[in-house]
């Protein structure tokens, strides 16, 4: 049950984080007259972190440990994609003094490395329980 409770709890609280951060907690830049790429990050960041949202409902909800190890595999990838659409992807702004380059890249960056390895342990507990399982 721990297995499958905080994992779901954490893959929620991370999506939210990922979803209003950066509209709320750690804004990106903000231009009345034009906007610039952050603000398209920024969004679409709001669409990814919904999907991990949804992946912590359905971790809480799986019944199996292959599920919840699928789950946990599809939620690193989701973690990937929230690094990239700063880095890669969409970009940030030019200025290395702006807001976005300065503190919201580098929360969505700590955040996210932080998620693959917390989902990445979990992955290799809920392997060893299968292993475990399956000899008995």
């Amino acid at each position: 049950m721990k297995n499958k409770t905080i994992p779901s709890i954490v893959l929620i609280i991370y999506g939210l984080l990922v979803s209003f951060g950066p509209q709320t907690l750690f804004k990106v830049c903000v231009n009345s007259t034009t906007p610039m790429k952050c603000t398209y990050a920024a969004a679409a960041e709001i669409g990814i972190g919904l999907i991990a949202v949804l992946l912590g409902v359905l971790y809480m909800t799986s019944r199996g440990g292959h599920e919840r190890i699928t789950l946990s595999v599809a939620s690193i990838g989701v973690a990937i994609v929230v690094m990239l659409v700063p880095s890669v992807l969409i970009g940030g702004c030019k200025n290395p003094t702006m807001p976005c380059i300065l503190l919201t890249y580098p929360i969505l960056y700590a955040l996210s490395a932080a998620a693959m390895v917390f989902l990445g342990v979990n992955v290799l507990m809920l392997a060893k329980e299968e292993k475990k399982a399956n000899r008995n």
